[in-house]
Order: structure tokens, then C-alpha cells, then sequence
């Protein structure tokens, strides 16, 4: 396209601004998400949120595209959009939302306007093929020769959210030993990128993370924890996981968000191996070390984390020792919850 510097300038602003909108989900409910045939389901207290795409609602990219754009060059990018950004949001979304029982029925009503706002702004954005879109506008900025923005916290934290779904959810289908069916849990840690920030920001806030830290995943799954540790901090972060297919995923989403500029591939390292053999991982190397057992203390021993952890780590986990129950008081150990 023939375009003029300022030309080129405005639109690298407007589809900056789109790409950041489509993280939020208010804005995708305003813009798109706009037939409600949400009702209640079967009480007062359930309502099902159901909303659709109004198939006229593609003209909005012509809101983000500059006031005076020549008609070529702006039904060109409008239709580039519709196609690569429109045609590909999910047609649908519905969820259940559950008000609790214990709230009086004269109060049930604003509480379900709290959780229904709530919902989507959490939860719509997180059903879009974000990270497609992501990569999208950044193409069309580049064919126009305009530099693209950094990313923003909440397009991060989308991008590492839809990454850490899609990566369990394959793994719960392609794995059935991940999921334990008779106690309901995933066996791997799928508390998602949402704690996974939590954890960052309360290690940094105790200052547990300095540009020489070194932190470690025992059991790092499909590597949420890690690509949060790398996006949010300084630091080096490694990712111990014992199951091949599990670990490959990870290997997947690190590439992937890598390469779109995410995450730094020089402060990260994912490991294929026991993450409880000293021959694969030696404990003692990591400042802060991360164990969550979501099987119980008969498959993974505490102990052996701290009898083999350097004097001074700080061990993040989410159940007790056994045999050094009088250290617990030491500042060494943080308990997750």
C-alpha cells in the first residue's frame, strides 16, 4: 500500500489499541458479544449466561481504523480483519453462573450482575484464539512497514492463560493418566497462569527474586509457572517434568510464545527427567524451589526436597514434611495454598 509516514503511524496506533481491546472482555461483549439469550436455569440462584456474535457487528473495525483513510486502503484493512479477527471469534459463549444458596433471594440479583461482569471480563477473552490474533495484527503492521507495540500486561496475561488451558486440556485428552478420575483432580499442577502471576508477585514481594536467583519447577508440567517467572521477573527459571508427551507441550507453548516475542528463551530451560533423581536436577543449585503434589504424599517426599535443597532456599509446596517438622518455623519454607 501507498501510504504517508503519518498515515502509516495512525494505523500502527489504531490496530494497537485493537490488538490490546481483543485481551478485554468487556470490550468484546460491547463490540461483538452483543445477542444476550442468557435466562435462568431451572432457580433463582443459576443463570445461564449465553451470549452470540451479531454477525453485523465486523463494521467495528472500522472504528479503529484512522478518519482519514482513503476508501481503498481502509476497506482493505477492514476486510483483512474480518477475515483473519471476525470470522474466527467462537460463534458463542455460555457458561452456568452459580449464586450460592446462602445469599438471600432479595440479594440474589445484584450478586448474579457482580458475577455475570465478572465473568466476562475474565473469562470471554479467554475463549478467543487470542494469540492468533495477536500474531495477526502484527503481520498486518509489518506488511505496512510499522513497527508493532510491545505487548501489554493484560494481552500477556491472556496469551499465557489461553497457553496454559489449551496445553492441559490437550493433555487431559491425549492422557488419561493425567486426571485422576476417582478423586476428581488433575495429577499435573493446572491451577493456570492467573497464580502463577500470584506466585511472582508474592516472591518478589518478599524480594525472593533478584537478577541472580535461580528458581526451579520440580514437576513443571506444561510450564505455566515457568513462562510467568521469565515474563514477570529477571530471573532464570528451570522446568523439571517427568511424563514425555507432558513435557513435549511444554516445549510447544515455549517455542510458540517465544517467538512472538513473550517470553527469553536465554533465561528459561525445560528438562525431560525425575525431577527427585540427583542425577537429573542437583536441588542444591536453586535459590527458590517449587514442588506441588497434587498425588499425595505417598508418591512425592518433601523431605527429600529439603534434606537435599541448600541451607538458605526458600521451598515453595503445598504439604508438610515429615521428618523436619522443627524447621517448619525457619523462613525456608513458604507453603502454598
Amino acid at each position: 500500500m501507498n501510504l504517508l509516514p503519518e498515515q502509516r503511524d495512525a494505523i500502527g496506533l489504531c490496530l494497537g489499541k485493537l490488538r490490546t481491546n481483543l485481551a478485554n472482555g468487556k470490550f468484546l461483549r460491547d463490540k461483538f458479544y452483543t445477542d444476550d439469550r442468557s435466562k435462568l436455569a431451572g432457580n433463582t440462584h443459576h443463570y445461564w449466561l449465553r451470549l452470540g456474535v451479531d454477525p453485523d457487528s465486523g463494521s467495528t473495525f472500522k472504528d479503529f481504523l484512522p478518519k482519514d483513510m482513503p476508501e481503498p486502503i481502509a476497506s482493505c484493512l477492514e476486510g483483512e480483519l474480518k477475515r483473519k479477527i471476525f470470522n474466527r471469534l467462537p460463534k458463542e459463549y455460555s457458561t452456568l453462573i452459580k449464586i450460592p444458596f446462602s445469599v438471600p433471594i432479595e440479594e440474589v440479583g445484584d450478586e448474579r450482575s457482580k458475577t455475570i461482569k465478572q465473568t466476562i471480563e475474565r473469562r470471554l477473552a479467554t475463549v478467543t484464539p487470542y494469540a492468533i490474533f495477536y500474531h495477526q495484527i502484527n503481520r498486518i503492521l509489518k506488511s505496512l512497514g510499522v513497527e508493532k507495540s510491545p505487548p501489554s500486561e493484560s494481552e500477556i496475561d491472556l496469551l499465557l492463560t489461553r497457553y496454559s488451558k489449551c496445553s492441559i486440556a490437550k493433555a487431559r485428552q491425549l492422557f488419561p493418566e493425567v486426571w485422576d478420575e476417582v478423586r476428581g483432580y488433575y495429577v499435573l499442577d493446572s491451577r493456570g497462569a492467573p497464580f502463577a502471576k500470584r506466585l511472582v508477585k508474592e516472591l518478589e514481594s518478599r524480594n525472593l527474586l533478584s537478577g541472580t536467583t535461580k528458581f526451579v519447577d520440580l514437576g513443571s508440567g506444561v510450564g505455566t509457572n515457568l513462562f510467568a517467572v521469565n515474563f514477570y521477573s529477571n530471573i532464570h527459571a528451570t522446568g523439571i517434568e517427568l511424563h514425555p508427551e507432558i513435557f513435549k507441550l511444554s516445549e510447544i507453548a515455549n517455542r510458540r510464545l517465544a517467538k512472538i516475542g513473550i517470553l527469553d528463551a536465554k533465561r528459561i530451560k525445560l528438562q525431560h527427567g525425575n525431577a527427585f533423581d540427583s542425577k537429573v536436577v542437583n536441588i542444591a543449585d536453586f535459590d527458590v524451589i517449587y514442588v506441588y503434589s497434587s498425588l499425595g504424599k505417598s508418591e512425592i517426599d518433601i523431605d527429600e526436597v529439603f534434606d537435599r535443597a541448600r541451607p538458605n532456599a526458600v521451598i515453595i509446596f503445598n504439604q508438610l514434611p515429615t521428618g523436619n517438622l522443627e524447621d517448619i518455623s525457619k523462613p525456608k519454607i513458604v507453603r502454598s495454598s
